[in-house]
């Protein structure tokens, strides 16, 4: 198993964990950098690109984890073919139809707490189940001047919420998603918690209000 999460749980005979890499991208370049060093083979361009693309999707721009090092990665895989203008066209320009009216839907919940400092919004299982593609729902709330946390809750079926958290640092949200059995990093992580919405996110809510 690779991964950057330190709480990774998954069984495996060979575990390769770096909680300081941006992201499990970061972590196979650095792999096959390695190995490239000690052989004839390494990078083509289509390594590079997958490598580039999750690297930019993890680090969301490289605005999250460690970014010098994403940075530094990001720069040599240019040079093995990743083409950053079209990866970037590809991931961040190209949006549905029913995308663009889900994120409307959501925004129409938008709601601020504590006097600015949290953002919520919320789609229902209904509007979630036309439309999975929602992971940069949550950005918009995050984009909110004053805004600490952002949190968003996508109904599954009645009575089972899927939440994304994200922070600008003053809070540990991956902390909070932990309790619930989720994670992910101190500035972005995830869970899935029984209950409706209303009341899942009164629980989120006095648990972020904890670390504000």
């Amino acid at each position: 198993m690779i991964d950057h999460h330190v709480d990774a749980d998954e069984e495996s005979d060979v575990r390769v964990i770096d909680s300081n890499a941006s992201s499990a991208s970061e972590l196979i370049y650095s792999l096959i950098n390695w190995y490239a060093r000690r052989s004839n083979t390494g990078f083509t361009p289509e390594i590079a690109t997958c490598l580039y693309a999750g690297i930019v999707f993890d680090t969301k721009l490289f605005k999250h984890s460690h970014p010098e090092r994403a940075l530094r990665a990001a720069a040599e895989l240019v040079t093995h073919g990743a083409d950053p203008q079209q990866i970037a066209e590809n991931m961040f320009s190209h949006q549905t139809y029913q995308t663009v009216k889900t994120l409307g839907f959501a925004l129409s919940n938008l709601m601020l707490h504590e006097n600015g400092q949290i953002s919520t919004l919320y789609v229902d299982h209904k509007t979630h189940a036309m439309n999975g593609d929602l992971d940069g729902v949550v950005d918009h709330a995050m984009s909110i001047d004053g805004v600490e946390v952002a949190l968003f809750f996508k109904e599954q079926e009645p009575g089972q919420q899927r939440v994304s958290l994200r922070s600008r640092g003053k809070v540990d949200v991956n902390r909070i998603a932990r309790q619930f059995d989720g994670g992910g990093h101190i500035l972005a992580s995830g869970c899935e918690i029984k209950g409706s919405v209303n009341e899942v996110q009164a629980r989120l809510l006095s648990l972020v209000r904890e670390q504000l």
